[in-house]
This record gives C-alpha cells, structure tokens and sequence, in this order.
C-alpha cells in the first residue's frame, strides 16, 4: 500500500472495526474492493511471500493473532482493533490485563540507567530524572515500539518504559505476529510511506480509558 502523502495516517476516517477482547466472538471482513485470502490458522514461524501478505484480509490477521496470543498467554487478556481509512490500514493491539509483571518496578531500574538517561538529556538534573520515572513506571498507559531483532537489555527503555524480562519477550512476540503480514518499504526522508498496515501495540487501552492491570495490580499513575 502506497502513500505519498504528507500526513499519512493523521485524520483517520470510516471503517473501523473493534475485534474485542480476548475471550469475545469475532466476525471475520473482507476488504471491499480486493482479493482476500481465507485462512484457517497461520502459521507464524513460516516465511510468506508479498502476495501473501497483500491478499490476507486485515481483519483476517487481527484474528488469528488473537488467537495465537490466547494459546500463548491465557491468563492475559488483549483487545485487538482494525481501522481501515483513505489511503491505508492499521492493526492496534492493546495488552490491558496480564498475570505477567510487564512494567519493571522502579525500585529494580539500574542506577546506571538514570546515570544515562541524564547524561542524554543534559538540562535534567538525575534527581529530577528519578522522579519523573517513578510516575512512569506507575502508568499503565504506554506506547510501544520494536524494532525486527531487538533484544532486552535492563539498563534500556522500549519507547520511555522500562520492562521486565518476561513483559518484554511477551511483547516482542505480540509485535513480531503483527508484523508477520507487514512490509514496510517507506523512505521518511522523501516522505514516502509504503507498508501493508501501521501496526500500534499499547500497554492499556486508552481508547476506553483502561490502563494496564499486572498481576492483579492497576497501574493508575500518569506522567
């Protein structure tokens, strides 16, 4: 799918449609207009060709990596939205309640974490820098970004949050089935945006004003 227009992706429009949570019936979409593969079950560990990826209904994605994330987690709950609009698509997943402490407490951030951090920002003093991440780590609304083979590090933040082992690896996993469908040939240097869908993958759902609930525990804090 292929955009050269400034701003794509601002402004989104008509037909969207909400997957619901995890444990809610789904009804599968086709997109209007184009071919569309019907699938029983993906297999994400298998290689799939561009054709492959452009004819496989979003819709049909959205379900099938709802379906894998309950196999893999069962005692966390996703909610799985797909919007469709004028000159693109996109695949939002929202992790909003899990039995795995995802956000790191702030007590387990490393010293040389914050040593970094205030070297970085240089106008911040590291006092100043422990306090604003005690209100981070206490949020539980976050938006998350991976890159294709990133790997944990405890003295890095994913997109301003620290995370712990385990919410990492379970969230890399998420980002990488959303990704399976994808390509992304964009060049935002000459502002051109070529991808199969945007993907968005958020700890709660702002939408609905639901923050993230970890092991029970509601993370109401703001920052």
């Amino acid at each position: 799918m292929k955009n050269t227009r400034k701003g794509l992706g601002k402004g989104l429009g008509t037909g969207y449609k909400n997957l619901a949570p995890m444990d809610s019936h789904i009804h599968s979409l086709s997109a209007k207009g184009c071919k569309t593969r019907q699938l029983n079950t993906i297999n994400f560990n298998k290689e799939i060709t561009h054709s492959e990826k452009g004819e496989t209904d979003i819709t049909i994605i959205g379900k099938e990596i709802k379906d894998q994330l309950k196999k893999d987690f069962p005692n966390s709950k996703f909610s799985i939205r797909v919007q469709r609009y004028s000159g693109g698509q996109s695949l939002t997943i929202d992790l909003v309640e899990t039995d795995i402490k995802v956000i790191k407490d702030f007590k387990d951030i490393p010293e040389e974490a914050f040593d970094r951090i205030q070297s970085r920002d240089g106008w911040r003093t590291l006092e100043q820098v422990k306090e604003m991440y005690k209100n981070v780590q206490s949020s539980g609304f976050h938006q998350l970004h991976f890159s294709a083979n990133q790997e944990y590090n405890p003295k890095e933040r994913i997109n301003g949050v620290f995370l712990t082992k385990e919410g990492f690896d379970m969230l890399k996993k998420t980002n990488d089935y959303a990704q399976h469908f994808n390509w992304d040939n964009s060049d935002v240097m000459i502002d051109y945006f070529d991808v199969n869908y945007y993907v968005h993958l958020n700890l709660g759902n702002a939408k609905s004003d639901k923050p993230l609930t970890q092991q029970g525990k509601e993370l109401k804090g703001e920052y």
